[in-house]
């Protein structure tokens, strides 16, 4: 028997000539909760097991309840990544409003082609 998540689960290997004649009483046993294990020479071959719904689609924002209160030091930057920081000289870029357009300053470092 396996345990998984509070429940007991009783699994059981059949050798794999059962399936040739008892197929339709391993697909109750597995409906019911059973696993079953089809083996060849005491080997496990195969699983049988029960095809799943699929599980509903996630939707946005589905989980905003779990979140009740962010600390006043939320955005506070963390000291202990100082190493993962990037270098002072990195590139910073600033959109122009006046012109539409993107300004970048500091190194470039762009892909070179």
């Amino acid at each position: 028997m396996t345990k998984r998540h509070d429940q007991v689960y009783l699994v059981k290997m059949v050798s794999i000539r059962e399936p040739k004649t008892h197929l339709s009483r391993l697909i109750r046993q597995a409906l019911d909760g059973e696993e079953i294990i089809i083996a060849n020479r005491n080997e496990p071959m195969v699983r049988l097991e029960v095809v799943r719904k699929s599980l509903p689609q996630r939707r946005f924002g589905g989980l905003k309840s779990l979140v009740v209160e962010m600390g006043p030091s939320f955005d506070e930057p963390l000291g202990n990544f100082g190493d993962y920081a990037p270098p002072a000289t990195s590139k910073v870029a600033e959109f122009s409003a006046h012109s539409g357009s993107t300004m970048v300053s500091g190194n470039d470092f762009s892909p070179r082609m």
